[in-house]
């Protein structure tokens, strides 16, 4: 699932996403908290380069 995948935080304001592996491209819609005002935002993960 997405929630073992991805942890999301906000603080200030600013939402912070951390992938712990890859996303296919997915929509995810949050929203909030003070407003009610629902918020879309377009992911994607990969893995990082061993470079």
């Amino acid at each position: 699932s997405l929630t073992e995948k991805l942890r999301v935080q906000s603080t200030g304001g600013a939402i912070y996403l951390y992938a712990k592996e890859a996303i296919e491209p997915t929509r995810l819609q949050l929203q909030n908290a003070k407003t009610g005002e629902i918020i879309l935002v377009d992911i994607a993960a990969t893995e990082a380069s061993t470079d």
